[in-house]
């Protein structure tokens, strides 16, 4: 079963760069380096290097090698000898790298082989190489390099050089892990990577668009996605700092709900910025994710007032997953409460009109009490 890298920026890329033949490598590849690991503010805690199989057969490791050179180094400066394993069909291999100091990042996921190769995150050149000795200072050719990265600024590259990622980026092969001897058109840098170890799959999905959109206080979600597994589950995620993410939904669907699109809507992000994304695992345990959205409220409790400067009338409207009766009150600027009642509050969107027309002009105060619990206090004006 043919596996679809689901990030929707690789496929951009892919679709751009379509249309001059490019041929498949018919051996190993590097198909993603992560050169700022444990850096502060690093993603992840190592620096790490990912092989990648493309072909239709499995490759052994033993006897490979791979080597790193600096920028500007006429020499080899670290050979990693390869633990003797087997790299399946369509499948990826994770070598740990050293660590910057920081302490920055998360441990990456289990690595398939634990290197000391210190590589830079300005630029460096990248081998895998088919021996386990250096290949010397001659490190621009080689009968018995099997494939080369080199990014930033380097004496020599395969084709063009590749742009350096960056702490929170790396530099990873585009869709399909297209080989075509240019660095610069087969390598992306890619914002929030991922980690791929042999336990890495994908799964069989196309995520045709995801899209988050600001609505007031809250955000409305909409994807639309094609598989060829009978259920697939999707979880939109949430983070504060785009390491850690929760789930905020979750869907399983079949074959033919994927059919029509999703909707969903967060009515209580975080304040400040949320980083939301989508989780894909098909039936058999295949993952994959989204792009990540971005985006910031200066005030996301998830209610508020429409609108919140009034002469008569005004509505709370906010959202609720219970249903059950609330309790609503309304302060003057000195504390004194002017209004209470009540609302029978249902599942979803609910909109509470309320008439102010009784009140004198000034600063008032509205909160509520909901089987959800206290709401934040809301500020109106009465003109």
């Amino acid at each position: 079963m043919k596996k679809i890298f689901t990030s929707l920026a690789l496929v951009a890329t892919l679709f751009a760069r379509a249309g001059s033949g490019p041929t498949i490598s018919t051996g190993l590849v590097i198909s993603q380096v992560y050169n700022n690991g444990g850096s502060a503010g690093a993603t992840y805690a190592n620096k790490f290097f990912e092989l990648y199989n493309p072909t239709a057969a499995p490759i052994s490791t033993s006897g490979l090698s791979l080597q790193y050179a600096s920028s500007v180094g006429g020499t080899i400066s670290g050979v990693f000898v390869l633990p003797a394993a087997t790299i399946p069909a369509g499948r990826y291999y994770l070598i740990q790298g050293a660590a910057n100091a920081g302490g920055g990042g998360n441990p990456l996921p289990t690595p398939d082989a634990i290197s000391t190769i210190n590589s830079s995150g300005t630029g460096g050149k990248i081998y895998l190489v088919n021996g386990t000795t250096s290949i010397g200072a001659s490190v621009c050719t080689g009968a018995n390099i099997i494939d080369m990265l080199g990014y930033g600024s380097p004496t020599c590259a395969e084709g063009t050089p590749a742009s350096a990622g960056n702490l929170a980026s790396s530099i990873i092969r585009t869709a399909g892990n297209i080989d075509t001897d240019n660095n610069n058109t087969d390598f992306t840098v890619m914002p929030n990577p991922v980690a791929r170890n042999s336990a890495y799959f994908v799964a069989p999905v196309t995520l045709e668009s995801f899209s988050a959109l600001k609505m007031n206080t809250a955000v409305q979600f909409h994807w639309k996605a094609a598989t060829t597994a009978a259920t697939v589950q999707f979880e939109l995620q949430r983070s504060s700092d785009n390491r850690s993410f929760s789930n905020v939904y979750a869907e399983t669907a079949t074959q033919a709900r994927c059919q029509s699109p999703f909707n969903y809507t967060d009515a209580t992000p975080l304040a400040g910025v949320s980083y939301y994304r989508l989780k894909i695992t098909d039936v058999d345990g295949a993952v994959s994710y989204s792009n990540t959205a971005t985006l910031k409220f200066d005030n996301a409790s998830g209610i508020y007032l429409s609108p919140a400067v009034t002469v008569s009338e005004t509505q709370i409207a906010f959202s609720s997953n219970t249903v059950g009766l609330s309790t609503w009150m309304i302060h003057d600027i000195s504390g004194r409460l002017v209004k209470k009642f009540t609302y029978q509050v249902t599942v979803g969107e609910n909109r509470i009109p309320v008439n102010v027309s009784d009140l004198p002009k000034g600063q008032y105060q509205v909160s509520g009490a909901t089987v959800e619990g206290r709401t934040p206090v809301l500020r109106m004006i009465k003109q």
